[in-house]
């Protein structure tokens, strides 16, 4: 489980690296959104090819780390290695799934509710 919880450390820096920037404990966009829009400057196929270039590059690297995990979780304990490093990833698994599923769903009854003039109360609640 100790390795589950590096490697959720792991990927959690190296994808910031590719969403965030972090200066003085403020949140700025990454070089990369400017990449990207220097790229853009010449036209619409180089900011496709680019756009793609980034996806892959900033999947890659968590693919990585997955693969060296089973590889440590197989070297160290064998099968029961690498059913544990399983077990870790999956236990991450349900906190991102409500995170990103629940998180818009109560953003947007929040919305709602702003929108439909209710008050404060109803507003927090939601």
């Amino acid at each position: 489980m100790c390795g589950a919880a590096a490697r959720h450390l792991l990927l959690r820096a190296l994808t910031s690296t590719h969403t965030l920037t972090h200066i003085n404990n403020t949140h700025k966009l990454s070089h990369y959104d400017q990449d990207v829009a220097d790229a853009c400057r010449t036209g619409p196929a180089t900011d496709i090819i680019f756009g793609l270039a980034l996806g892959y590059q900033s999947t890659i690297i968590p693919c990585f780390v997955i693969a060296l995990t089973i590889y440590v979780g197989n070297s160290l304990a064998g099968m029961l290695g690498i059913a544990c490093a399983a077990l870790g990833m999956l236990a991450t698994l349900s906190t991102g799934l409500a995170i990103d599923a629940y998180g818009p769903i109560s953003d947007n009854a929040g919305g709602i509710a702003e929108m439909a003039g209710m008050g404060a109360e109803e507003r927090e609640r939601a």
